[in-house]
This record gives C-alpha cells, sequence and structure tokens, in this order.
C-alpha cells in the first residue's frame, strides 16, 4: 500500500542536517545574533538518532482516543499538511456534540474509548493518539489494554502523564512516545517536543517525528523537560494572543481604529518571532536580546516604550506564567 507523502510548507522548510527540525548551522559560520541551543551536557545525536520524514515509513492509520481542542487541532493539521486523508483518520469521542463536529471532517467516529471505542480504534489504527484528559487516562487505557500490540504506536498529547505510567497500563513491550504540541498545529505552525518510551523504536522515532513536522516544527527532549515544555509552548500561544490583545488595546487608546490595530498587532508580533527564528536574516537562531537593541535607538520612541513595560515588571510576569504553568503541568502527574 503506498503511504502519502508528508507534504513542507515553505515556511517550514529546513535544510538538510537540522536535527529534529530546528536549523543549527556549522560552528564557523554562527553569527554575533544566533544563539547554539544545543546542552553542552548532552552527546550529540548521531546521524541514526535524527528522525527525518523521508525516513518514515508512515502508517496509513491514525486513531485518537479522545478529541478535544487539541486532538481536532492535529486532526485538521494533517489533513491540510497532505500527510493523511479523512479516511485513513478515526477517532473515539463520548460527547455528541465533539462527534457530530469531527464528523464534518469525514473521518470515522466511534464512541466512548470505555464504552467500546477503544476497541475500534485500536483494531482500525496503526498509530493510536491519546487525547483523553488527565484525569481520564487510567480508565482509558484500561480500556485499550487488552487491544495493543507491538504493531500499535501509542502517542500520548495528555499534559502531565509520564510516559512510565502509560507502559506500566499497557502490555509490555508497547511503544510509547509522549508528545506535547500547541493548537497552532492547526495553521501548520505548532512547537512541539516529543519523548520516547522505553520500547519506542528508531522508526517510532521517524514516524513522530514526520507527524508532528508536518504541522509545524518538533524537537526532542528529555522526559524531566515536559513540563517546562508544558508550561512554554504549550501553554504559550495563549500568553500572545494576550500580548496581541494588549498591544492592540495600546493602539486603540492612542487613536487607532481597532481593526487596523489587531492587523498591526498581530503581524508585529508574528514578524518579530520570524526573525527570531530566521537570525534577524542571517539564518539560525536570533538572541532576542541583540534584535531588541538593533530597533531601540538612543531617547527614541522604542527606549520609551521599553522603559513602561520593564516599570510594569511584564518581562517577569511572562517568567512566572511559565513556571506556574509548569509547575500545575507537574502537579497533574
Amino acid at each position: 500500500m503506498r503511504m502519502p507523502g508528508v507534504k513542507q510548507h515553505k515556511r517550514h522548510k529546513r535544510a538538510q542536517g537540522c536535527a529534529a527540525g530546528l536549523p543549527f548551522r556549522e560552528a564557523q559560520h554562527e553569527s554575533l545574533i544566533t544563539q547554539d541551543l544545543d546542552d553542552d551536557d548532552e552527546p550529540d545525536a548521531s546521524s541514526s538518532d535524527i528522525a527525518r520524514p523521508e525516513q518514515a515509513g508512515l502508517p496509513d492509520r491514525i486513531g485518537f482516543l479522545g478529541a478535544g481542542k487539541m486532538g481536532e487541532a492535529l486532526i485538521r493539521g494533517f489533513l491540510a499538511s497532505g500527510v493523511s486523508v479523512p479516511s485513513n483518520i478515526s477517532a473515539s469521542v463520548r460527547n455528541a456534540e465533539r462527534q457530530r463536529a469531527l464528523s464534518m471532517l469525514g473521518i470515522q467516529i466511534f464512541g466512548s474509548a470505555t464504552d467500546g471505542g477503544a476497541a475500534e480504534i485500536a483494531a482500525n489504527s496503526d498509530i493510536i493518539i491519546l487525547g483523553v484528559k488527565p484525569h481520564q487516562m487510567d480508565a482509558v487505557l484500561s480500556s485499550l489494554a487488552p487491544h495493543v500490540t507491538t504493531n500499535h504506536l501509542i502517542i500520548s498529547i495528555a499534559a502531565g502523564i509520564r510516559i512510565s505510567s502509560i507502559e506500566n497500563a499497557l502490555p509490555d513491550a508497547t511503544h510509547v512516545v509522549r508528545v506535547m504540541p500547541n493548537t497552532p498545529c492547526l495553521i501548520r505552525e505548532a512547537a512541539s517536543a516529543y519523548v520516547l518510551g522505553n520500547h519506542a523504536t528508531p522508526l517510532d522515532a521517524s514516524r513522530t517525528f514526520a507527524l508532528m513536522r508536518s504541522v509545524g516544527v518538533a524537537v526532542t527532549v528529555e522526559e524531566r523537560m515536559m513540563d517546562a515544555v508544558t508550561g512554554l509552548s504549550g501553554s504559550g500561544p495563549a500568553y500572545v494572543f494576550l500580548m496581541v490583545e494588549a498591544l492592540a488595546d495600546g493602539a486603540v487608546a492612542s487613536g487607532l481604529p481597532r481593526d487596523k490595530a489587531l492587523f498591526l498587532a498581530a503581524q508585529t508580533v508574528a514578524g518579530a518571532s520570524r526573525m527570531v527564528l530566521e537570525g534577524g536574516g542571517n539564518g539560525g537562531i536570533a538572541h532576542p536580546a541583540l534584535l531588541k537593541d538593533h530597533v531601540t535607538s538612543p531617547a527614541g520612541t522604542t527606549i520609551a516604550g521599553l522603559a513602561e513595560l520593564e516599570a510594569c515588571g511584564v518581562r517577569s510576569a511572562f517568567m512566572r506564567a511559565v513556571k506556574a504553568a509548569s509547575r500545575r503541568s507537574e502537579e497533574l502527574t
């Protein structure tokens, strides 16, 4: 059976040799505004450790156990990217309203996981994505366990649920990967992180990377870092939405019409973020502090605004928000 290809969005294209989707460059090509994100305390990944979409024999069938807002965003992202088609995606959801909404996407719908949905998903899927809320996970895993084989890849997107908890609830040698995506996967701009379980194979890594790379970027992390990932990229879109709204409000207060203020605020955030990701036009990852200095003229308008932000503790507020969300992720364990 021919596997569907993984289409690349132009803005997501990365040069060959990228590690887990991040555009690192050789040391001799580093610029002053490029920050190397490699962890000096960890060994460099060998070529066999780097998962690339072209190496992934993606299974045709993807099943979701639970498909709330994040699950639906992933489904829509997979369909938009061409990584799958509606006839190869199924979902088990218990809420009738959610069932109707998802059925509009053309995918197959099964009932609650604990009322036979888990068995149906296992029978009709090669990859099973666990998208239920943390407090529902034990019951769902109990229903799924009798139907899981070593041919399945189990991907959990549930916040705070450790790999060991999932592996202990499923048969021995089950292939498990933990992923933290975020809602921009809906427009193929996700920032995802993933961790391989004890029995996950290089092919599992490639499959996971290909799926998440089709809807954005993806990096591998150690599981101890996943709570921080949850607090940053998992919850981060909400912080940015708040920031865009506040920027627009400020412009409206200064006399700009609401529609133009919101448009310019959103594009300003998008453009500034792209400059960080593209090294200010020089490639690589740019340190935002240096980019900030390039915009800030002596006694100019920008430094006046920055002084107000510092006086209001905006930097500290964002740091506290990420730490608070990270702590909450830990509490869900």
